[in-house]
């Protein structure tokens, strides 16, 4: 037992797994609607108990409750309008909330309503044990039950409660607090660690190497016809090094989760996307010929999204073969993928923020010149 809780204690964590597999699934933006209206329910229960018995009796607790609503609306605001929260972000709104909630908590004059109402950390539990590690679990579960604890101590003190019942709440809350959220994390934290073994980049959710060896096989890439190419496309991040130099990893981390996200949107119906590793990523698909240029024209640029807090460019080679010649194998694939590089670093050396056509098709079958 002490093993199992040790190795699940241990086991290495990477925040951005889930966003990146909801990214590549396109499921950021309707979690993220959902996670406001959560939020914005709890601010609306919240502004409903100024109309109770219960509500702050001084105009100064009046005050801080209707600030720790405001932190709560403007939280619901950021997850509607905003990006996907790198960890610390994550963090922040995590204990943010639970620290508004608890002082909010406290506003009020009926301690029993503080007490029943503080069942809401079971929705910061459930959302911590589902994208976050088991020791920020551990800490958000300590709080939870420490604050639960001293309300149902609090409630109980008084001469005139039910203490059989608040009883009951206890159970549940602690039953909600505990179970709910690890029920999540177990499985989940499983599932991670297969995805590390799978197809899939952790950090942006697009495919790995694996994963893009396997897409021979997959319908985007089944078949061609000979007005048709399949194309592949390096990218390479011109001097990311001072992106992260100049926002840190994490930052760095964040610029190429949104790289990734705008290749695979503006890639979606005809490619898949890959990162090679580092700053390096691969688009491969099927196009008509009359389109190869325009279309990988517009790929490249997506990659650059002024609205960034650092703006990025890319070097970019595009190598392919006629449709009539693609034999849906794995080493073709790989072959394509050097003289796409060998292209990108001809951009690269040109200055970057450019992109280099390959002016012939590419034999990959026996590595020759057509």
């Amino acid at each position: 037992m002490f093993r199992v809780v040790g190795e699940w204690w241990s086991r290495p964590f990477d925040y951005s797994a889930m966003p990146g597999y909801m990214a590549q699934r396109g499921l950021q933006r309707p979690y993220r609607r959902m996670m406001a209206a959560v939020v914005l329910m709890v601010v609306l229960a919240g502004s409903l108990l100024l109309f109770t018995s219960g509500a702050p009796p001084s105009p100064a607790a009046r005050a801080v409750f209707i600030a720790c609503l405001v932190t709560g609306a403007v939280s619901a605001l950021l997850w509607l309008r905003g990006t996907w929260p790198t960890r610390r972000q994550s963090l922040v709104f995590l204990f943010g909330d639970d620290v508004a909630l608890v002082v909010g908590l406290s506003m009020l004059a009926d301690v029993q309503a503080s007490f029943t109402v503080s069942v809401v950390f079971a929705l910061l539990g459930i959302y911590c044990g589902y994208f976050h590690s088991i020791r920020t679990l551990v800490a958000h579960i300590a709080l939870t039950v420490a604050v639960s604890l001293y309300f149902f101590g609090s409630a109980a003190a008084e001469g005139d409660s039910d203490v059989a019942y608040l009883s009951v709440l206890l159970v549940v809350q602690l039953a909600l607090f505990l179970l709910a959220p690890l029920l999540s994390q177990i499985p989940l934290s499983n599932l991670r660690d297969d995805a590390y073994q799978s197809g899939t980049d952790p950090l942006t959710g697009a495919l790995n190497r694996r994963g893009l060896s396997a897409v021979v096989h997959a319908p985007l890439l089944a078949a061609a016809r000979h007005d048709e190419v399949v194309a592949m496309m390096v990218i390479d991040l011109d001097r990311f090094k001072s992106v992260n130099d100049r926002v840190g990893h994490e930052g760095g981390d964040e610029v190429l989760r949104r790289v990734s996200e705008r290749l695979q949107t503006s890639t979606t119906t005809w490619a898949y996307v890959a990162r090679l590793g580092g700053e390096e990523f691969c688009v491969v698909g099927i196009v008509p010929w009359a389109e190869m240029r325009n279309r990988l024209d517009d790929v490249h640029a997506a990659v650059r999204c002024d609205a960034d807090e650092v703006p990025v460019t890319a070097s970019a080679g595009v190598a392919w073969i006629p449709g009539s010649r693609w034999t849906r194998n794995a080493d073709d694939v790989e072959l394509l993928i050097r003289r796409a590089d060998r292209l990108m670093y001809e951009a690269k050396r040109a200055g970057g923020d450019s992109l280099r056509f390959d002016d012939q098709a590419y034999t990959t079958t026996d590595n020759a010149r057509t």
